[in-house]
């Protein structure tokens, strides 16, 4: 069960693509939209008329009232599984929709996440950790391949945040931080879908005019892997501003395409960037250091930030690949009890 949003370009919905593409065979599928909308995709095995033996809900169903009831009535008698991206109840403090979120939670038998600090976000809240299993998102191979080094002589730095335009990512506080940074030479680049919350992107477009940055910053529509291949290796660092992230793949596949990254520590990023570049988080909240460490960033040699990006993308070997992602997704889900077939 995915949102009416499932087929637009976030990470949710590309985690979803990702694990449903490499369903293992046999594996019968059913993907069904919130407005009733129903379609088979039976993992190189043949469609059925079988009831399902489990249902898979995204998280960001969660907050649509009955909802749940309406789907025990159509698929009585099956497991329930949270596929977990994100919750505001994990947020601190918690988002508008925690309390919705909590009286959901008892209808699920079981739970997949995509990190451990989702995990423990729900063990906190009251989930035995035997019902939550982790699959952390993988790593598509477009993202490892070789790169050419990145032009020395590019005179002014290029910035590159990859996130949808969303009140939580941060953005427009990234804006008004890079407003006042005018005399360092710099550009920047947000890549993101504008249509999840429109209005905002609107006061992000608004911002960027009133601070005279429309020929610094500019903004692009999701990009197709590789046109954002594209996107991360014409850049030399990378920002992602967020309140809260529960993982954070645009982070991993910076970071696999060499670029030095920083980010604020919040939910799951720490465990998704990689050990050595630690140094890039800075604690959440904290906009003063944020400013000074893309300052540094900003200034330092085209060789410096080699050194880094380097360092990062041997880091990022350790990534899984989609292909082992999937099959712990439903190793998990049978594990949990969803059943296979």
């Amino acid at each position: 069960m995915i949102p009416e949003a499932g087929a637009w370009v976030t990470g949710g919905n590309v985690y979803n693509a990702e694990i449903l593409a490499r369903a293992p065979r046999g594996c019968e599928i059913r993907i069904r939209q919130l407005e009733g909308s129903e379609r088979r995709s039976s993992g190189q095995g043949r469609a059925s008329a079988r009831a399902p033996r489990a249902v898979v809900v995204d998280s960001l169903l969660l907050g649509h009232s009955g909802l749940l009831p309406r789907l025990e009535r159509d698929y009585p008698e099956v497991s329930w599984v949270l596929l977990v991206h994100s919750l505001d109840l994990m947020q601190e403090p918690p988002g508008p929709r925690a309390e919705t979120e909590r009286t959901a939670l008892p209808w699920f038998r079981a739970f997949v996440v995509t990190s451990e600090f989702s995990a423990s976000a729900l063990v906190r809240d009251g989930i035995d950790r035997s019902r939550v299993r982790v699959v952390t998102p993988g790593l598509g191979p477009v993202f490892r391949q070789r790169f050419a080094t990145r032009p020395a002589c590019r005179s002014i730095p290029a910035i590159l945040c990859v996130a949808s335009r969303l009140p939580g990512k941060g953005l427009l506080e990234l804006i008004e931080l890079l407003g006042s940074l005018q005399e360092e030479r710099w550009r920047c680049t947000i890549v993101g879908d504008s249509r999840l919350a429109p209005a905002h992107a609107a006061a992000e477009a608004r911002a960027v005019a009133e601070r005279g940055l429309g020929d610094r910053i500019r903004f692009l529509p999701p990009r197709p892997q590789p046109a954002l291949l594209e996107c991360y290796d014409e850049h030399d660092i990378f920002v992602l501003p967020s309140r809260f992230e529960t993982y954070g793949m645009a982070v991993m596949e910076a970071i696999a395409r060499g670029l030095p990254v920083l980010a604020f520590a919040t939910g799951g990023l720490p465990e998704c960037l990689a050990r050595r570049a630690e140094a890039a988080l800075v604690c959440a909240g904290d906009w003063d250091e944020f400013r000074r460490r893309l300052t540094w960033l900003i200034r330092a040699a085209a060789h410096e930030r080699s050194v880094l990006g380097e360092r990062n993308r041997l880091e990022s070997e350790r990534f899984p690949d989609w292909d082992r992602q999937s099959r712990a997704f439903f190793s998990a889900l049978f594990g949990l009890g969803g059943g296979q077939g």
